[in-house]
This record gives structure tokens, sequence and C-alpha cells, in this order.
């Protein structure tokens, strides 16, 4: 049996819109990783209280905000599509740097995490310690960001319709995110 057969077709299929992902970039990823080298090549002794606050601002601050804003910025340019299905979300990238695509099952597990500009998806719930080290790794970790506002309007719809399908929540609940919480994407009773 041939192995396209066995495949199933996605419901729909997302792309970020490519002035969306540019404005991203020059408004909030350039100046990120600029801060982050200023930090680095500009903060001196005489600006901090105690050794400590300057060699952890200096050194691990000023460095990791290089890396996520640059982690941010490859990962907008680099994804190429993101494919919802009725029981996953696949994010297939188009240069495969650490996997060709990320895959989350929707199911009583799957968690998710709201900013006023992404949707993190996390396979399951969680723990502070699960948190820190997929932020510390997060090339390597399964979970992984959405930039919901990067599509389209009529694809953030689209996209917000589907959550809202399987989630039980309203679709608002998805559009305007104001709950910077994880909570469980699918929820047991229908009450928000």
């Amino acid at each position: 049996m041939n192995n396209y057969m066995t495949e199933e077709k996605p419901i729909m299929v997302l792309k970020y819109q490519p002035l969306r992902v540019i404005s991203f970039i020059m408004f909030l990823g350039i100046p990120a990783i600029g801060m982050g080298f200023i930090g680095l090549l500009f903060m001196s002794k005489e600006h901090s209280k105690n050794l400590f606050d300057y060699y952890f601002v200096k050194y691990f601050g000023s460095v990791w905000i290089i890396i996520i804003g640059s982690y941010l910025v490859i990962d907008l340019v680099n994804t190429d599509r993101i494919e919802l299905y009725k029981n996953k979300i696949v994010k297939i990238y188009r240069i495969p740097l650490f996997s060709d695509k990320k895959e989350i099952y929707l199911n009583n597990d799957t968690h998710i995490f709201m900013t006023w500009s992404s949707i993190r998806l996390y396979d399951k719930k969680p723990t502070i310690t699960n948190r820190i080290i997929s932020f510390l790794f997060i090339f390597f970790s399964n979970a992984f960001f959405i930039h919901i506002n990067r599509f389209n309007k009529k694809d953030q719809e689209r996209f917000a319709d589907f959550l809202s399908e399987i989630s039980g929540r309203p679709k608002e609940y998805f559009l305007y995110r104001s709950d910077s919480s994880i909570k469980p994407l699918i929820i047991k009773n229908k009450e928000v």
C-alpha cells in the first residue's frame, strides 16, 4: 500500500503573511536583538550595584535576549506553513534546522499559553521545570509558537474557529487574547 494513501489530508493550511512577518522583524525582532547586543557591549561595572548584577545581566540576560530574539525571527522566517488536522496541529519548516516539522496532538493533555501576538501549544501540562527547560532549550522543545497576528484577518478567523470547535471556548477567546496563563486547550465542561 502506498504511503500517500494512508496519510490524512489537513482540514486547513495556514501561512504567515510576508508583510506581517517583516513588520514583526523590523519593530520587535531586530530591536530585541539590538538591546541584547547593547547590554552585552556597553554595560560596565560602574553601572551595577554589585558584581553579581553586572555578570548576570551582562552575560546571562543580554545573551538570552539575543537568543530569544534570534529564535523568534528564525522561527517566523523559517515557518513554511501550519497544517490543521482533526486531531493535531503541525508546523512545517522550510529549512530543517533542528527538525523539519513539529506536531502537537490535540487531546485532554494539550495546554495553551496565549500572549497578545502568539499562541504557544504544549503537548502536555508544563510543570515549572518543563517550562524552564523548554524555554532554555527552545529549539529542541516539542512546544511551539503560532504567531496568529502574522496571518491575514480571514485566516485568523478560521484558526480561531478551529480552536473554538476543538476546545469548547468561544472564538473571541482566541481572537482577543488577554489571558496569559497556561490552561488546558480542551475544557471539560463548556464554561469559560
